[in-house]
């Protein structure tokens, strides 16, 4: 199972009108294991275009946590 926030934590767009455009933001993706444990990612992404060099750029990392399951004890 795998559930995404659509409310990204951080995100901007900036550059020079006609010339350069960037884009920033964060996304947060909560998996679950095979055993019950929560897996939470942390996704920062980065998107640049220009139009007068050639290239662009696309970059991403990532953060991970895993958390055991609960065990209830009774």
């Amino acid at each position: 199972m795998r559930l995404r926030f659509l409310a990204e934590p951080v995100s901007t767009i900036s550059g020079l009108p006609g010339l350069y455009v960037e884009g920033r933001g964060s996304v947060v993706i909560f998996l679950k294991a095979t055993d019950g444990s929560l897996i939470v990612q942390w996704r920062n992404e980065s998107v640049g275009i220009s139009r007068i060099l050639l290239g662009s750029h696309v970059s991403f990392d990532s953060l991970w946590w895993r958390y055991p399951p609960v065990v209830n004890v009774t």
